[in-house]
Order: structure tokens, then C-alpha cells, then sequence
């Protein structure tokens, strides 16, 4: 066989190591038709270079085979342990849909994982995998995220047209972009919109916090050529807002204290990491932190069991009070108690529910756009009017359903 040039027996030896396939002497000296010594010389060029191209693989001769393989170098290559806890993270996130989740998993289990324990990491995984529930709006948005995250650190302006969920609108924003987030199978992005009247539009012109944006919802995105400046002392910073902000809402930054008797405090010194035990009581800790926004309770939040506690006290003050009736046997004084007592608070439960039906109506009305608020409001109406149903629903039934069972009874066979 004729003698292959030394460059093109050089290039098809680095075709064979990036393969996966393992480099043998005498059969290469045979293929190319040259000596062992000539195919050692090709093998050391090669080894000098992986070395000082600062890549992560090395060529090495594997006893076993008896012959040269390109490893990966075990001080830069991930373990077999922390290819699975990244991929099981990865599933677990539930952050993308199965064609972009699938091909970057793939990639990493095949690109890190050593080859004779490649089988079993893919069997690891294989039942999380067929199982995958993809998060529901269905969008890939993986490719938007290099375009965000290069205007981020080159401070440009973006145009976006944002799909409100709580408004079920399409609107046009110009914002400057400061920083990208992940939480709960979702990504964010952090912005300040961009020449917005803060007067008008917040409820707290001087919050500093940026907008947050699920980046999932973004149907149009143009990077601008136009930059925004921000000083140093007032730059973004995503580790400190993520450590103080709850559920991506943001909202100006304020101090809480809390009583926590749960069993296990270190979850909510996991779940907020600003979170500072201030001293242990006999019934479990007090506890102080940082957050953006009200993550607490506030006393509207309180309006469905107010509406139920007005119900009790109206229904014990008929009860105790009824009116006079005929001498007639005690049940059937019971069941005209109990009719006129349902009769009566069944308009003042529905007027109640109403009023209060308003009011969480105007919240939402009002709320400045703020998701949070939207929510709760819509929360409030849920449980008012369930609240309602249960208790007239009771009334009705021992009024009016429960006496034609209890007649029942009576009837001779």
C-alpha cells in the first residue's frame, strides 16, 4: 500500500479519536502503509496537541484495549454522580418543552459521561424521561435566552410585544433588561420599562425593583442598537434579589418577622434565605428576613372568614331569639325556627356577599397591573362565594330537605 502523507494521517487519526474509536499500532502502520515508529510519532503530535489546546481531553494508552483513547480529564470531567444530579435537576425543573429538553440532556449525558457507564446513567433516567410533563403554554424559548442574556451585559434596549395572563392582553414594551432568573419551572426576566411615567402607572413610584417578565410569555423579541447606562453602585444584582424575592413578584423591599411551628425550620430558612432565627420558644422559632414584595397576609386577605364570621353571629342571634309561636309539639316549632332563621339570613348572606364580591372586584380593577394583586382578588371572590353556597346550602337542606326524610318516618306499610 502506497504511504499516506504525514497531514492527512494526522487528520484521520483525529477523526478516529473523536469517534470514540481507539487507535492500534500495527493496524494503523498496515492502513497507511508506513512503520509503528512513523504512526508513534503521529500519536504524540496529536497527544501535544489535546494538551495545549486546553481542552478537557487527553489521549492516553488503555492497557486493557492495548491501544490509544482519547479520555476526558478527570479533574475537568464531571463525575458519574454529578451527570445524573444535573440531569435529574434538569427534569425536575419541568422548565422546557420535550424537544428542547430532551436534545440538551442527551448532550450532556453523551458529552460527559464515560462511555462504559453511559448505558447505565441513560437507564437511570429512562422512566423520568418517558414520563416527562412538558410545562403547559407548549413554547420553546430556549434560543431566546442567549439574545436576552447578551443584552443584559451589553445594556441595550429590547422591544418585546408580552402576553398578560391576568389581563389576557398583547402588549408592547421598550425595556431595559438587568438580569434573568429561574423559579418554580419558570424563566424571568427582569426589567425596567423603559420611559414609563412611575407616577401614573405604580402604586410605589419611588420602588427601585424591576418588572419580572416570564420569558415564556414573550411572543416578539428585537434587540435595539440603543443602550442604556446604569452606575455601578446601582447595578442589578440576580443572586441578592433571588436570596429576598418570593414567587417572582416584585415589590419594594421590607423587613418581616414571623412565629414558625411547623416541624422542620429548616425549610423556611431553605425557602427564604435571608431568614434569621431570632430566638426558639417552646411551641418553635421567631424568625426575621428580607423580602421583596408582601408575601405576608394582609387584613383584606382576611375577608372570606370575616364573611363567615358575620354569618355565625347573625345565625346565633335568630336562634337565640325566636319568635313566639302557637303551643304545638317541639318538632314542629323546631322546623318553623329553623325555616324562618334560613328565611332571613339568606338575603343578608347574599347582600354580605355581594358588598364583599365588590370590593374584591375593585381590587382587581385597580390593582396597577400587579399579578399578585389580580390574584388574591380572584382568590377572595373563590372563597366568599363558596363560603356562601355552604351555608345557605345548609340552611336550604335542614330547613326544607331534612323534614320530608324525617316524615319518612311516620308512613304506616
Amino acid at each position: 500500500m502506497a504511504e499516506t502523507d504525514k497531514n492527512t494521517r494526522i487528520l484521520e487519526l483525529h477523526t478516529m479519536l473523536t469517534r470514540g474509536e481507539a487507535l492500534r499500532k500495527k493496524e494503523l502502520a498496515q492502513r497507511f502503509g508506513v512503520t509503528e515508529k512513523s504512526i508513534q510519532r503521529d500519536i504524540e503530535d496529536l497527544r501535544d496537541f489535546f494538551t495545549r489546546s486546553g481542552e478537557s481531553r487527553v489521549l492516553v494508552y488503555d492497557g486493557r484495549e492495548r491501544a490509544y483513547v482519547l479520555r476526558t480529564d478527570s479533574a475537568l470531567a464531571l463525575t458519574n454522580s454529578e451527570v445524573l444530579a444535573v440531569a435529574k435537576i434538569l427534569l425536575e425543573s419541568r422548565s422546557m418543552v420535550k424537544d428542547e429538553m430532551f436534545p440538551i440532556l442527551d448532550k450532556l449525558v453523551r458529552c460527559c459521561t464515560p462511555k462504559e457507564s453511559l448505558k447505565q446513567v441513560q437507564s437511570l433516567i429512562a422512566n423520568e424521561k418517558f414520563h416527562y410533563a412538558e410545562p403547559h403554554h407548549g413554547k420553546a424559548f430556549v434560543e431566546q435566552l442567549w439574545t436576552l442574556g447578551t443584552a443584559v451585559e451589553k445594556h441595550r434596549i429590547i422591544e418585546i410585544t408580552y402576553h398578560r395572563t391576568h389581563k389576557n392582553d398583547t402588549v408592547t414594551r421598550r425595556v431595559q433588561p438587568v438580569g434573568m432568573l429561574f423559579s418554580e419551572y419558570y424563566f424571568y426576566l427582569a426589567a425596567f420599562i423603559d420611559g414609563i411615567d412611575k407616577e401614573k402607572y405604580f402604586d410605589n413610584p419611588a420602588d427601585k425593583s424591576p418588572t419580572i417578565y416570564r420569558i415564556d410569555k414573550i411572543e416578539k423579541l428585537k434587540a435595539t442598537a440603543e443602550h442604556f447606562s446604569v452606575p455601578y453602585k446601582d447595578r442589578f444584582q440576580e443572586g441578592e434579589f433571588r436570596k429576598r424575592v418570593q414567587f417572582m413578584y416584585g415589590g419594594e423591599l421590607q423587613r418581616i418577622r414571623f412565629a414558625y411551628t411547623g416541624p422542620s425550620i429548616e425549610a423556611v430558612l431553605d425557602r427564604l434565605p435571608t431568614a434569621k432565627i431570632e430566638k426558639q420558644t417552646d411551641n418553635g422559632w421567631i424568625v426575621t428576613a428580607e423580602v421583596f414584595g408582601k408575601i405576608v397576609y394582609r387584613q383584606c386577605c382576611k375577608m372570606p372568614q370575616y364573611y363567615v364570621l358575620i354569618m355565625s353571629v347573625v345565625l346565633l342571634t335568630f336562634v337565640c331569639t325566636p319568635p313566639a309561636f302557637a303551643v304545638d309539639d317541639i318538632w314542629t316549632v323546631g322546623r318553623s325556627i329553623i325555616t324562618d332563621v334560613y328565611q332571613k339570613i339568606v338575603g343578608i348572606s347574599t347582600l354580605l356577599a355581594g358588598l364583599m364580591s365588590a370590593v374584591a372586584v375593585l381590587g382587581c380593577k385597580f390593582s396597577g397591573g400587579r399579578q399578585q394583586r389580580v390574584d388574591q382578588a380572584w382568590d377572595w371572590l373563590k372563597r366568599i362565594w363558596i363560603a356562601w353556597a355552604v351555608i345557605n346550602g345548609i340552611g336550604a337542606f335542614i330547613a326544607y330537605i331534612a323534614p320530608l326524610f324525617s316524615g319518612l318516618a311516620t308512613l304506616e306499610p
